[in-house]
């Protein structure tokens, strides 16, 4: 006799390509974000570009454009994870496991792939960061001046892209659950 956690793990396994999506994309999400804020707060970018100049509005502006581009990014695989896992919600709910027995497990697997997915992110967009750097210098141009230094407030705005990336996981997780139709699961 299989167990209701034999049979989810199970499931799991069998979705690993779409979950293997999602990690990706939260990644990637969490690199760019990362990488970009590393180079806004640099005390290199601010001594070169004029405090109150458009050069620091359009950098700021670039930066809000991608930060609403990863977040609709991020939202959109979630979406596509979770529709995925309502077919593995349903199955179990077909088989007796109530929405309330399920919740945790769910919560629990949401939070593990959004935070190593995201905390993989942060810790590789600083080494991403020094690629492009010596890359621009190498190729376009290079001067003492041009020594990349760190600030780590830059780590603020990846800490609340993250916190903005497991919540919206956490509520699309809850309301896939919610929005889970047995008979549609049964009839696919």
């Amino acid at each position: 006799m299989i167990t209701l956690k034999q049979l989810e793990k199970k499931l799991q396994k069998a979705d690993t390509k779409i979950a293997g999506l999602y990690l990706f994309c939260n990644f990637v999400s969490l690199l760019l974000i990362t990488a970009y804020s590393v180079m806004m707060f640099s005390p290199t970018v601010l001594l070169v570009l004029p405090k109150g100049g458009d050069s620091r509005k359009q950098m700021t502006a670039i930066f809000v454009l991608a930060l609403f581009g990863c977040v609709v990014f991020t939202v959109y695989a979630s979406g596509l994870f979770f529709r995925k896992k309502a077919k593995q919600l349903g199955t179990l709910m077909a088989l007796g496991a109530s929405g309330r027995k399920l919740l945790p497990g769910l919560l629990k697997e949401v939070l593990l792939l959004s935070s190593l997915s995201s905390l993989a992110g942060i810790l590789a967009g600083f080494p991403f960061v020094i690629l492009l750097w010596n890359s621009f210098r190498l190729f376009l141009t290079d001067s003492a001046q041009m020594e990349l230094k760190f600030d780590f407030k830059c780590l603020y705005l990846s800490a609340a892209f993250f916190v903005i990336v497991v919540a919206f996981s956490c509520a699309n997780a809850y309301r896939y659950l919610k929005r889970t139709n047995i008979m549609e699961v049964m009839h696919e």
